[in-house]
């Protein structure tokens, strides 16, 4: 029970976007926080914490940074990254990865619109806000 809380306060310490990696990965791996954040050199784990690097190196992450985020050494997760592609031969590798990857790629693309819906949204109300100032100021002036 502690070793949860501690892999639970663990997971909610990192930023939004690696806790979503984390989160769909275990999922469909049917992976354990607590294996992953631990010390379990089980295949299916380390396939999973390989992904993860995978993904996470893919979006700009140091290999510093995936290296504490998956408690493991930097050599560590340098290697998890270079092996990806003898890793993808691995059938239940290759599914984890693609299937972690659209369903990120899924969820990214629809933050992205609502970004751009509320960015367009925004526009809309500064030009009506300036509509209604330039009202003001042609009132005020014409006098």
């Amino acid at each position: 029970m502690n070793s949860t809380l501690t892999a639970q306060q663990r997971l909610n310490s990192f930023e939004e976007f690696t806790r979503s990696v984390i989160e769909v990965a275990c999922e469909y791996s049917m992976v354990h926080i607590d294996e992953l954040l631990g010390g379990s050199k089980k295949k299916e784990v380390t396939n999973l914490r390989s992904v993860i690097c995978v993904i996470l190196r893919d979006y700009g992450y140091t290999y510093q940074s995936i290296s504490d985020t998956l408690d493991v050494n930097v050599k560590i997760s340098h290697t998890y990254y270079h092996s990806h592609g003898n890793r993808m031969a691995d059938i239940n590798y290759s599914r984890l990865y693609n299937r972690v990857k659209n369903t990120l790629t899924v969820n990214l693309g629809r933050a992205e619109d609502d970004l751009k819906s509320e960015v367009k949204q925004l526009k809309v109300s500064v030009l009506l806000l300036e509509e209604r100032l330039n009202h003001i100021y042609e009132m005020l002036t014409t006098d």
